[in-house]
Formats: structure tokens, sequence, C-alpha cells
């Protein structure tokens, strides 16, 4: 799988010039033959507690130009945004094919409490499947990265996991130990893509991170650049490492006492 990450530098709030930056991304990415290109958490528009003045209906317009460009330049688009829905608001992560289809919109089951996150997002409920070509995919938003048994439950049924998010410069120690754990625990590629640059409060280094099942970090994006890398994955490695170490198979269900 020939994957390309994008570290974007937000422009807070500014959907119409991050839009024409992802475009030329994107076409880039395509012209390079990258079977998909991941941008971070709210692509267009940054993280913001500002829902209601940010947020836009599933097929508003950021899915709609996302699926235009994944048509039009025949790339898988892996992308956030904040979502509205029956009054309430989501963070979501939208996952388009290369005919332009939305295949997987995942909404964040872990708002960030520490921020007041939760005070203005709904959490989501599911932890979702979706094929990406032939590979058997799931994807997370950045605090979700703290809860490892949302990435169990999934572990059986997917090879690799897709992470997007808005992690701040006083945390990133976190987030990169963070990745290869969840890689190690479930024997699994791990892509976390961060955003870089600041949104006038927190600075945020990037530091875009590719795992490999062993926990092993085989690409790290430059601290506080905007770039786009392509790598090559080779998901056949999941498949073998789980064969040759039955550490999955030897999970056991249990319950726990108190008293």
């Amino acid at each position: 799988m020939r994957t390309a990450i994008c570290q974007l530098n937000i422009i807070q709030g500014n959907k119409e010039r991050n839009l024409l930056k992802c475009e030329k991304y994107i076409k880039d990415a395509s012209d390079k033959c990258a079977d998909v290109i991941i941008f971070p958490e709210m692509t267009l528009t940054g993280f913001s507690m500002e829902a209601a003045k940010i947020s836009e209906y599933k097929y508003g317009f950021t899915t709609k130009n996302f699926s235009r460009f994944g048509k039009k330049y025949r790339i898988n688009i892996i992308f956030g945004f904040a979502r509205k829905y029956r009054g309430s608001y989501y963070n979501s992560l939208v996952v388009i094919n290369k005919k332009g289809k939305v295949i997987n919109m995942y909404d964040k089951i872990h708002p960030f409490s520490y921020y007041d996150e939760d005070l203005h997002y709904n959490s989501g409920s599911k932890v979702k499947k979706f094929t990406l070509d032939s590979t058997e995919a799931t994807s997370f938003i950045c605090y979700d990265l703290r809860f490892p048994e949302i990435f169990i439950e999934i572990s059986n049924h997917v090879k690799i996991y897709f992470i997007i998010a808005n992690w701040p410069e006083h945390r990133i120690e976190h987030w990169k130990l963070l990745l290869r754990a969840r890689a190690t625990d479930n024997l699994s590629y791990i892509i976390g893509v961060n955003r870089t640059g600041s949104d006038g409060r927190l600075r945020y280094p990037g530091e875009s991170m590719i795992v490999n099942p062993f926990g092993e970090i085989i690409y790290k994006a430059p601290k506080f650049k905007e770039i786009m890398s392509i790598k090559e994955i080779d998901i056949s490695d999941t498949v073998r490492i789980r064969e040759k170490f039955g550490f999955l198979k030897d999970r056991k269900k249990f319950k726990t006492y108190t008293k």
C-alpha cells in the first residue's frame, strides 16, 4: 500500500484556503501513484470548540469536495470534519474511495474532556471496520489513542489502523509512545497523522508516524514542517507476524472482582 501522509499546517478556521492546499497535495499524491492520502483531524478548520459555526451535514462542503477529489484523482482520501446531525455535533472522520464514494464515517468515541470537547461534541458509539481497496482497516481520532480497549475490540478484524489528530507540542511524547504501544498491542500497522503549525493558543509539532506491527517506527515526519510524504508499506507483514506470534489468540476474557 502506497501511503501518503499529509502533515498539514492548518490555517485555523479557513476552509477555502485549506481546501486549496489539500487539493494540491491530493494531486501530487495521485501523480506519484499513492493508494491513499491521510489528513489531520478537522482538516479544513483545525480543532475548534465552535461546533455550531464550523459543523456541516454529512454531505456538506467538506465531504462533497473531498468526494470530488477522490473521483477526479482516483485516490482514497481520509480526512476529518465537525459533523452536524439532528441538532448535535460530532468530531468525525471520513474515508472516500477512488470512485468518490464515502465508505466509512466514524464519530470520535472519546471527546477530549480535559479541553471540554465533551461539552461541545457528542460521543460516537461504534468502532467501525472498512475495506480500503482489499485491506481491512479501521480508524480513530486523536484522544481515542489513549484507550487501548477500542483498539483491542476490533484487532482480529483489521490489519491497519489510521489515526488523525491535532496533538499539541507539550504532550507529543505521549503521541509517539501511544502509537507504538497500540501497534505492539495489536500486531498491526498504525499510521498516525498529526497537524503542524499553531491555532493561536497551542503549537502542533506534527511528528506524524508509521509504526509497524512490532512497534518499530518506519517513518516519522519532521517537527513543525508541512509535508506530504509517501511510504510503501507491506500489509502482509501483519498477517505473517500474527501467524508467527500468537499474542492475539492468547487474549482471555475475564471477570473483575472487587472483593
